[in-house]
């Protein structure tokens, strides 16, 4: 049997919950938030899916809480997040810990989350899931034999909540990572966000690599026609995804093919990382120390736009 902990029960909680029910195995799984409707939630849709609701548990007081789990999920605000991460690691409840994609928003918590790992023998992954992409392994053999020298990103989405996603596949699929970014194309202000208390931004968002490339990751110029990732050589010769069609195509000299890229959403995936960490000990999500640098230079990027300092919270989730 397996013992699985979901802390956080937003719309992505759920999401995780519902691929979980996916697994063979039989499970227990372990809700964690500091609402008990969400938790009565949770636990309906646990025995909606099929599974036993006795083997479904409410956790209102994580503090409190000493049961040894197989994996953690901590898909809650950033705002809670390292605490939440703390008190599992202070309370030997697992090993095995995912994180969401912002994963502190606190430069010192990034210190002190390495230094709890590494005191632990914790592994920590980060949900980024386009790691997961059927297609991800053709998509890097042909960036790596064109010699892509850019990376954009363009379409209708929220830069502070997306953007790490899409550093983290460039950085996958080029085996290099951004080292500098620019936000000096972001427009005045913020706009809403989904979560109350949170930011947003609009406008670009530009970088360098360390290896040369140039990043550009835009929402200034959406036009309805869905996420688009480009890596270029040049005009003539480059790669491009779309994610909302899932489909991808390579370009040379002017001609090529559209070919299927099967997104696959989050309701079907994390089941896929708990089957990995329990074969291997490992899955392709990225560890906690692939995404401390990129994650680091966003955290200063947005600070800096909201005139914070350098260790103040920067509210993106």
């Amino acid at each position: 049997m397996l013992r699985l902990l979901v802390s956080g029960l937003g719309n992505i909680g759920y999401r995780h919950i519902e691929a979980l029910c996916r697994l063979d195995e039989e499970i227990e799984l372990y809700v964690h938030s500091r609402y008990p409707e969400s938790m009565q939630r949770a636990a309906a849709l646990f025995a909606s899916l099929g599974r036993d609701k006795e083997k479904c548990f409410m956790i209102p007081r994580l503090s409190t809480f000493y049961t040894p789990v197989d994996a953690a999920i901590l898909s809650g605000n950033s705002n809670e997040r390292f605490g939440i991460f703390e008190t599992i690691v202070r309370n030997h409840i697992t090993s095995n810990i995912i994180l969401e994609k912002i994963a502190f928003n606190q430069k010192e918590q990034y210190r002190k989350a390495l230094a709890l790992i590494q005191e632990h023998g914790l592994k920590v992954w980060v949900n980024h899931s386009l790691r997961y992409l059927q297609a991800l392994e053709e998509i890097k053999e042909e960036v790596s034999r064109m010699k892509a020298r850019s990376f954009e990103v363009s379409g209708d989405f929220g830069l502070a909540c997306n953007i790490t996603h899409w550093l983290d596949l460039f950085a996958c699929v080029t085996g290099d990572c951004a080292a500098v970014l620019d936000g000096s194309g972001l427009n005045e202000g913020t706009v809403p966000c989904k979560r109350d208390g949170y930011v947003e931004f609009s406008g670009a968002v530009q970088g360098m690599s360390h290896g040369g490339r140039k990043i550009v990751i835009s929402n200034a110029d959406a036009k309805g026609g869905g996420t688009i990732l480009r890596f270029a050589r040049d005009s003539r010769h480059f790669l491009e995804m779309n994610l909302s069609r899932q489909t991808y195509k390579v370009v040379k000299k002017d001609a090529g093919t559209e070919r299927d890229m099967k997104v696959e959403y989050q309701s079907s995936l994390s089941q896929r990382y708990v089957q990995d960490i329990q074969l291997t000990g490992d899955c392709r999500l990225p560890g906690f120390h692939e995404i401390y640098d990129m994650n680091l230079l966003v955290l200063a990027l947005f600070s800096d736009k909201l005139k914070l300092g350098s260790d103040c919270k920067c509210n993106i989730t």
